[in-house]
């Protein structure tokens, strides 16, 4: 498995824990060092857009890392190229630009520096369903759904205070999750 943008270590250590053959990258010294100091080398300091494919991946995750990217095309590619064809797997999530957290950030807007789903300058670019298709389903057979602020597999691990908990209701009767979370497996070579 190779995660890319990979956090300090927490996941990794979970999945090395059932017998992973887990790989994180990330481009943050911080980050990667506390994850060494959890997982060891399996965390590495590397810039996933100018990494060899010294080998694929069964699995190629990339959690809250694509609206960082300033060539997105080239993610994708790099991407494909580093998941086992035919049958390996992607996962990834985004904030949802179509979301009703997205839609509320642009009719009210508090921070000078966010509009919608995207905050400048860490966000380079805003993703819907269909952009995702874009950038994957070439590769991919791709399955992209809504994640509530509160979903039990893909929401955030936050306790939610009572406007939370009615905007997450809203969110969830509306189809208009605060991320898009998808999952693909590669059908090329």
């Amino acid at each position: 498995m190779l995660d890319i943008g990979c956090e300090s270590g927490e996941l990794g250590s979970e999945f090395l824990k059932l017998g992973v053959d887990y790989h994180g990258v990330n481009i943050d010294t911080r980050i990667v060092e506390a994850g060494q100091r959890r997982v060891g080398d399996r965390i590495n300091r590397q810039d996933f857009l100018e990494m060899e494919v010294d080998r694929k991946y069964d699995i190629v995750c990339f959690h809250q890392v694509l609206e960082h990217i300033t060539t997105p095309f080239l993610f994708a590619r790099k991407v494909r190229e580093f998941t086992t064809a035919p049958g390996g797997a992607i996962h990834g999530d985004v904030p949802n630009v179509s979301g009703l957290s997205a839609l509320v950030h642009r009719l009210v807007p508090l921070n000078r520096h966010r509009f919608g789903a995207i905050e400048l300058p860490h966000h380079q670019f805003a993703y819907e369903v269909r952009t995702i298709q874009r950038l994957f389903a070439q590769d991919f057979s791709l399955d992209i759904f809504d994640v509530r602020i509160n979903d039990p597999t893909w929401g955030q691990v936050i306790e939610l205070g009572c406007i939370l908990q009615v905007y997450s209701a809203v969110s969830g009767a509306l189809n208009t999750g605060t991320n898009l979370a998808f999952v693909g497996k590669r059908i090329s070579g």
